[in-house]
C-alpha cells in the first residue's frame, strides 16, 4: 500500500475484498515476532492467523498458532478456549510448554521476512502483504 500510494478503500476494490477483509490482513502486522516466525513457517488457516493476531498478548499469540499447527485445533475450538480462559475457567494451554517452544524456535531461526502471503487451497487465490520494514524470525 505504502509503495503505491493505495488506501485502504483502493486496496480493497483491487482485491474485491470487504473492507474489514483487508483490515484483518493488515492487522497481522500486530504479531510479535515469534508469532510471525510461526505463521511464515505452518500452513495455517487465514481465520486462525486473524486470530492470533487480535490478541494483544504475544504469548496468547504463539500459544493460539501453536494449538492449531500442533494440536489440531480449530479457529472454533480455540475460541471456545479462550472464552473459558476470560471467564475464569482453568484452559488447557500450559506456558511452561509455550516457553520451551519458543526457546527452540529461537535458536533455530536467524532469517528475517518482508512479506506475508496466503494462498486458498485450490490455489485460485492468494494474497500478499509486504511489510514496510524487516521482521526477524528470531522471537
Amino acid at each position: 500500500m505504502e509503495r503505491y500510494g493505495y488506501s485502504q478503500v483502493q486496496v480493497t476494490r483491487l482485491l474485491n475484498k470487504s473492507k474489514s477483509d483487508v483490515s484483518r490482513i493488515l492487522g497481522l502486522e500486530r504479531l510479535s515476532e515469534t508469532a510471525k516466525e510461526i505463521v511464515s513457517t505452518s500452513k495455517l488457516p487465514k481465520e486462525i492467523q486473524m486470530e492470533a493476531s487480535r490478541e494483544k498478548d504475544p504469548e496468547k499469540q504463539i500459544e493460539i498458532l501453536q494449538k492449531a499447527t500442533e494440536e489440531g485445533k480449530t479457529v472454533r475450538e480455540i475460541r471456545h478456549e479462550l472464552k473459558e480462559e476470560k471467564a475464569g475457567k482453568p484452559g488447557n494451554g500450559s506456558s511452561e510448554q509455550s516457553s520451551t517452544k519458543i526457546v527452540k524456535n529461537k535458536a533455530r531461526n536467524t532469517k528475517t521476512f518482508r512479506k506475508w502471503e496466503w494462498k486458498s487451497d485450490d490455489g485460485i487465490c492468494q494474497i500478499s502483504v509486504r511489510f514496510g520494514k524487516k521482521h526477524s524470525m528470531i522471537g
